[in-house]
């Protein structure tokens, strides 16, 4: 019974280092990946300007973009009532919540 409780002892530090270094592998490809598409939607957006300089049409789409960013304050409250009773919604909000206690649980200090 020593043994094992001398044991325990030994090895409960290296069990905690592990969560450490698991917790900051994830944290370090959540970073790697954010800075990746970050990167990727700059340069489509950066290569879809261009092509739309290009072709004359920079500013129709400009006004159509930004037209679209107004209305979607009222468009996505729609889409919430109409989300509210959708299965895939519901799943998608459910898992939602799971990651988000798993992101509390990362970055607890």
């Amino acid at each position: 019974m020593k043994k094992y409780l001398l044991l325990t002892l030994v090895l409960l530090p290296l069990t905690a280092s592990a969560s450490n270094a698991l917790k900051d592998t994830i944290k370090a490809k959540r970073k790697y990946e954010h800075s990746k598409s970050h990167i990727t939607n700059t340069l489509d957006n950066t290569k879809r300007d261009i092509e739309e300089i290009t072709s004359g049409t920079y500013v129709q789409n400009q006004a159509k973009r930004e037209a679209k960013k107004a209305t979607s304050k009222y468009t996505n409250k729609v889409e919430n009532v109409k989300n509210a009773t959708d299965p895939e919604h519901i799943k998608r909000k459910a898992n939602n919540e799971l990651n988000r206690q798993f992101d509390e649980w990362l970055y607890e200090d």
